[in-house]
């Protein structure tokens, strides 16, 4: 039992759930299913926030920053990343910190975390073309 959320009807272990019915348009209630084949159903609520997708659990600092690539319209945004974040689903997310919280990096635009390796310019920008090739990004030389 590592984490419980309110779900409209009390506290429920998200360790028991096992998966989510989408709400239906018309009563705006979605399904949630157990793992022991028990079934609920709840106000609308976010599955990825309920699994813990933005959960944050722990905070690591990066030993170097890692760049986050960000689609502006074809043109290339990069933005230094200093720290990492663990996520109660266990997924890894870029974090900022921005007047004393931590906020996850999830622009619509954010393509991605690369190496500052990767990233450089100093290599001509052949490696950071390859990269906004491969996410359909028009990369122009600085």
């Amino acid at each position: 039992m590592s984490r419980f959320e309110y779900l409209g009807c009390g506290y429920v272990n998200v360790d028991t759930i096992s998966h989510f019915e989408p709400a239906i348009s018309t009563d705006k209630r979605c399904t949630v299913h157990f793992k022991d084949g028990r079934s609920i159903r709840v106000p609308y609520y976010d599955e990825e926030y309920i699994l813990g997708d933005r959960h944050i659990v722990q905070v690591f600092p990066c030993t170097e920053p890692v760049t986050a690539i960000y689609d502006g319209d074809g043109t290339v945004f990069e933005e230094d990343v200093f720290y990492l974040g663990l996520c109660a689903d266990g997924s890894i997310k870029p974090i900022t910190l921005a007047c004393g919280s931590y906020e996850i990096i999830d622009a619509d635009n954010f393509k991605g975390l690369f190496s500052k390796e990767v990233c450089c310019r100093s290599v001509k920008g052949e490696r950071l073309r390859d990269v906004c090739q491969e996410f359909g990004i028009e990369y122009e030389e600085a």
